[in-house]
């Protein structure tokens, strides 16, 4: 099964895609709005065989009041829905600084938001396995 993880953002937006077991950073998109980023994102899921989609939401760590980006993320997740693909939600909570981290240690900066869709999306693999 091939899946797409998505690290949703207002300015960029992360994808990453699963090979085997293993999530990788695919490609960032710039976020022109809905219309352009579904359009991009079905494309991707045509050309890539893609089955599920993973995408990150962010949950705070005190587990307070949802914030704005999380009302975000959510209705994104509504329109992703004309693409009738599974879409799974997992939690992005410091997906971003790990990102930063590995983009750091590995040099490869500007790529942080793929990163942060690998990071979600392997984390969602690696519960995956476990179950």
């Amino acid at each position: 099964m091939s899946i797409l993880g998505i690290d949703y953002g207002d300015k960029k937006i992360g994808l990453a895609k699963s090979a085997g077991s293993l999530a990788v950073p695919f490609m960032i998109l710039e976020n022109k709005g809905n219309n352009f980023v579904l359009k991009r994102i079905k494309e991707v899921c045509e050309s890539e065989s893609i089955d599920a989609i993973v995408v990150g939401v962010p949950s705070s760590l005190g587990g307070g009041k949802e914030s704005d980006q999380h009302k975000k993320v959510l209705d994104f997740i509504k329109i992703l829905s004309v693409l009738h693909k599974k879409i799974f939600q997992e939690d992005e909570r410091l997906s971003t600084k790990m990102a930063k981290k590995i983009s750091k240690d590995i040099k490869n900066r500007g790529d942080d938001d793929a990163t942060s869709a690998m990071i979600i999306l392997q984390s969602y693999l690696d519960k995956r396995k476990n179950i």
